[in-house]
């Protein structure tokens, strides 16, 4: 049998969808806690595709595993 969602994936789901949305922190407030303390900083260019592609890719993947556990 083939393992299609687990727990992780579905809270990393939500989590980026609450993250980029103006329901949730929105962009700025996750680019706040993103850069905070040491290391590389998340660049503010990219909002575009971790507010639009990302999540669009993340709902297909979702999709596909349901497809294939009901269609299979």
């Amino acid at each position: 049998t083939l393992m299609v969602s687990s727990a992780a994936s579905d809270v990393y789901k939500r989590q980026l969808l609450f993250c980029t949305s103006r329901y949730g922190w929105g962009y700025d407030k996750f680019l706040e806690e993103a850069n905070a303390g040491k290391g590389m900083r998340f660049p503010r260019r990219i909002r575009g595709y971790v507010k639009f592609i990302l999540p669009i890719i993340v709902i297909g993947i979702f999709i596909m595993g349901y497809y294939t556990k009901f269609a299979g």
